[in-house]
């Protein structure tokens, strides 16, 4: 698996980024967070719910499992924290593995 060729530019770049997110949507992003000026201020929230997104993260760096952070916010979905990790991983990885592939 090749990571990023510091030979890409930011435009290169970009456009990976627009491909994961707009010509091939791997994740209805809207179906995992919502942020808006009437819940919690504006702070990142799991849809339909009123708890944090960085509260998972918290969870996670303090040593607790997804299913300690599910039983302590029954709001939250299995799945939204799934997809949301998946998220992060694609956006961290800019999910180039599985792009190469598909335009080789």
């Amino acid at each position: 698996m090749r990571g990023l060729s510091s030979k890409k530019t930011c435009s290169q770049r970009k456009k990976t980024l627009n491909w994961i997110f707009i010509k091939k949507p791997l994740i209805m992003i809207s179906n995992i967070i919502t942020i808006s000026p009437e819940v919690q201020s504006g702070t990142p929230v799991f849809a339909g719910t009123r708890v944090p997104i960085k509260i998972l993260f918290d969870y996670l760096k303090g040593g607790d499992t997804i299913d300690e952070f599910l039983n302590d916010f029954p709001s939250v979905k299995k799945e939204q924290v799934e997809q949301l990790l998946k998220l992060a991983e694609n956006i961290v990885t800019l999910n180039l593995a599985s792009n190469e592939k598909s335009a080789a």
